[in-house]
């Protein structure tokens, strides 16, 4: 999370480093996976911190292409079915949401 609160680890995905930092991250703490359902809904920023997401998994499938004993043994993506990103395009306050989503999931 962008805080780092509820148990989760403090990253900004929107940080231009932010995808040499999750590996950093995940070498520091010997993390076994990561699952990504990020999503920002209604913030000042939706399509940059829902593209973002994206960029973040690429940057982790590319350190585990690079190294055989990669900072990331397996990475899950989490995104939106056809129908909920349909949906989210109709409605005007969910259409940054939407389109950031389908630059994450096209990246990955």
């Amino acid at each position: 999370s962008t805080k780092g609160t509820y148990g989760t680890i403090k990253l900004d995905l929107t940080d231009e480093s932010a995808g040499k930092k999750l590996v950093e991250i995940c070498e520091i703490e010997n993390v076994y996976a990561v699952v990504s359902a990020v999503g920002s809904i209604f913030s000042e920023c939706d399509y940059e911190i829902n593209s973002a997401s994206g960029r973040v998994a690429r940057a982790a499938f590319e350190s585990t292409n690079r190294s055989k004993n990669s900072a990331i043994p397996k990475f899950i993506f989490i995104g939106n079915s056809d129908r909920v990103r349909n949906v989210c395009k109709a409605i005007p306050q969910l259409k940054k949401y939407a389109k950031g989503k389908e630059e994450s999931e096209r990246l990955v």
